[in-house]
């Protein structure tokens, strides 16, 4: 009872702390609103509940409307930045879960198909490690894992998604240090 009612206060803090457009935070917000909907999602809420439908379809709209307006397909605010890489696979993992929850369920969101497939082609066609100069390879690479994962269980056909994932696991290999820990590749 007691884990139950701190994950509560969690959730409707979150609740009164979403933006009007939907998002979460004042920069990162693509970053924070993939967060957000994951702990939603991790109680197992969904657009249909009663409580947190509405909050969560918000999210999502917000997650959707920057991907449509991407030029190159990724789901970040700005794209340019060092960190886009790690947010484009946060949102698309959340979209992901996001239109999971909503196959078992009579509620989905008009485009949400779409930029989470979108995202998933963004991802299976960008370098196995990502563009140079990503802060921190491993939680990348741990993220477009997450983001794969989810597609895989979606059911719905990505080609290229099983190469994709052979060079994820060739990456992941090439920085696990022989103590089982993830390190950055050694300068060159």
């Amino acid at each position: 009872p007691e884990v139950e009612k701190a994950v509560t206060a969690a959730l409707e803090y979150l609740k009164h702390q979403q933006n009007p457009d939907g998002s979460w935070g004042v920069t990162d917000r693509v970053w924070m609103t993939a967060l957000a909907l994951l702990a939603y999602d991790g109680r197992c809420e969904s657009f249909e509940s009663t409580h947190y439908g509405n909050t969560m379809i918000k999210g999502a709209i917000f997650l959707v409307e920057v991907g449509k307006k991407s030029r190159d397909g990724m789901i970040a605010e700005r794209s340019s930045s060092r960190n886009a890489p790690v947010e484009h696979c946060m949102a698309t993992k959340a979209l992901g879960q996001m239109y999971l929850a909503a196959q078992r369920g009579s509620k989905s969101l008009p485009g949400m198909r779409e930029a989470f497939e979108s995202g998933v082609r963004f991802i299976i066609n960008s370098p196995a490690t990502g563009p140079e100069g990503i802060p921190n390879i491993a939680f990348h690479l741990a993220w477009k894992a997450e983001a794969l994962h989810v597609a895989k269980l979606t059911g719905l056909k990505f080609d290229g998604i099983e190469e994709c994932i052979a060079r994820l696991k060739n990456s992941l290999n090439a920085i696990q240090s022989a103590d089982g820990g993830f390190e950055p590749p050694p300068p060159k």
